[in-house]
């Protein structure tokens, strides 16, 4: 079964991201939410994330209400914003695992 890997602290405090990126298989999909959709902006650092996701064939996701809340506003291509209903649809199609 695939996996949901729901991920809220933000990288520059935890390594939740890091850890998710050397277990997680190709199907399965991240979440970011809270602070976690730092994640998403343009960086280069979190450029680098995104190509080893891209690699293992794994899906990201931030939560479109989180991303406005911190003025997070430019985003990596290739993350896909979903809404509350988004993420409720993700958890019932995935084993979800919280981090």
């Amino acid at each position: 079964m695939n996996l949901l890997y729901q991920i809220k602290r933000s990288p520059y405090i935890s390594r939740d991201l890091e850890h998710i990126l050397d277990v997680a298989r190709e199907g399965s999909h991240i979440l970011l939410y809270q602070d976690a959709v730092l994640a998403a902006a343009v960086t280069e650092e979190n450029r680098l994330w995104l190509e080893r996701l891209n690699m293992a064939g794994v899906t990201p996701h931030a939560l479109e209400e989180d991303l406005r809340a911190r003025g997070v506003t430019k985003l990596l291509d290739g993350i896909d914003v979903i809404n509350y209903s988004g993420w409720v649809d993700l958890v019932a199609e995935f084993q979800p695992v919280s981090c």
